[in-house]
């Protein structure tokens, strides 16, 4: 067994290295001129613990010693164990550790310890790495999701991929639509973020030249589309974000075609969704389009996610008038559909005239307006859309044969959103 152990306390005389923000390589900070010289510096095992939070000791032995902090590949050949402490001993590949007698000395092990083979001390580091994984699930942060890294953790040894540390670099409207429509516990693979053109008019989009701000993101449940729904101004920073989404578990194919522009396309049931980049960034698509493929042809053994039956706070149509119209309607639909999961109250209000009740059920989604239903199954969909903006909420679900929209009021945005992630995990099920 290889490990990874950090040098906590060198053992004899070397040079201290420490990381320079201004320099390439290693900085010497000192130099230690005292001790002697046992043949084995002082460190800890990475993610491990011995049941408290700490890391298993470790005693490596090298030709030299090295420098606190640094990190080296060592093998195990052996530990030291008695009633309070576990001291594993490692050796740099290719190197013969010295007697048993200066590596007690080296790693002040109480003489009552007894010393055990390199099958006792491996099992001892699996139940370590175990605990080191139940502890750190256990004590994740609940109010932050878990593929965004906290603000003083985005580092290269930070618990994330390198999609998830970019975030910070990204602008806060992408990384609040994120919010909205990620899963807590999801995570990110990959991203491929794409600029602005500056010389586009601003509808340009309009006319099938959108050159908007864009990130396409794959995490391990759904492929996300991002663009600005406005650009960016002088008056409003933030007009929000438009997004496409689609499950991972919907895929049926994905393809790269480069003319004058990159676009990666994506196939599900219901037909095919298009993602234009610049032609510059091909090497990052065809990277994107690696990861997807991974999930391509969708396997026989598929994740089945929970659907569980959501409760509604009324009150928040109560300022549009209609709380009460909202809870009769999405009750008279519950009643109507068995095994009704989730669902959304889009409200009559100026330049709207008809609301909508919708119901999320395993295989479809229900639309109720002015007493018609509407019934759309969920196998024929080809991408989920959704404007996420101050100004307004939409949403498209297009399918193979009809699509339909409806609008909501910017302040139902969280509620929308929720009923999204449901509708997403449905369709994945579908």
């Amino acid at each position: 067994m290889k490990v990874w152990v950090c040098i906590e306390e060198p053992g004899g005389p070397g040079l201290e290295l420490a990381l320079h923000r201004d320099r390439a390589g290693p900085v010497v900070t000192g130099a230690r001129r005292a001790g002697s010289w046992l043949g084995a510096d002082r460190g800890v095992l990475a993610k491990t613990d011995v049941g408290d939070g700490t890391p298993l000791a470790a005693i490596v032995a090298l030709p030299w010693s090295a420098s606190r902090d640094a990190w080296l590949e060592a093998e195990v050949c052996g530990a030291f164990i008695d009633r309070e402490r576990i001291v594993v001993v490692t050796t740099l590949p290719g190197h013969r550790p010295p007697i048993e007698a200066l590596l007690r000395v080296a790693g002040r092990i109480a003489p009552e310890a007894r010393s055990v083979a390199i099958a006792a001390a491996e099992q001892q580091i699996r139940e370590a790495r175990e605990r080191y994984r139940r502890r750190r699930a256990e004590g994740r942060r609940t109010d932050r999701p878990t593929w965004l890294p906290a603000e003083q953790r985005i580092t290269g040894t930070a618990l994330h991929s390198t999609a998830e540390r970019r975030l910070s670099h990204l602008p806060l409207r992408f990384v609040r639509g994120l919010r909205g429509l990620l899963d807590d516990d999801e995570r990110i693979l990959a991203s491929v973020e794409r600029p602005p053109d500056a010389r586009r008019g601003l509808f340009d989009w309009r006319r099938g030249k959108d050159r908007r701000a864009g990130l396409l993101v794959l995490t391990d449940r759904q492929l996300l589309w991002m663009v600005d729904h406005l650009p960016p101004d002088r008056y409003l920073f933030d007009w929000g974000v438009d997004a496409q989404l689609l499950p991972l578990e919907a895929l049926s194919g994905a393809r790269l075609e480069i003319d004058h522009a990159a676009r990666l396309t994506v196939t599900t049931a219901g037909g095919g969704v298009a993602f234009p980049m610049p032609v510059e960034q091909e090497a990052e698509l065809r990277a994107m389009l690696a990861h997807i493929e991974l999930f391509l042809p969708t396997p026989a053994l598929r994740r089945q996610y929970a659907i569980e039956v959501a409760e509604l706070d009324y009150t928040r149509w109560a300022r549009f008038g209609q709380a009460d119209e909202a809870r009769d309607r999405l009750d008279a639909l519950r009643t109507s559909t068995p095994g009704g999961s989730a669902a959304f109250f889009a409200p009559r209000r100026e330049g709207v005239k008809h609301s909508v009740a919708m119901l999320l059920a395993p295989g479809e989604i229900t639309l109720e307006v002015d007493g018609a239903q509407r019934r759309l199954p969920l196998r024929c969909l080809r991408a989920i859309s959704l404007t996420l903006s101050p100004l307004v909420g939409r949403v498209e679900l297009a399918a193979s044969e009809r699509t339909e929209r409806f609008s909501y009021p910017a302040p139902l945005s969280a509620q929308a959103t929720g009923f999204i992630r449901q509708l997403r995990r449905t369709w994945a099920n579908a």
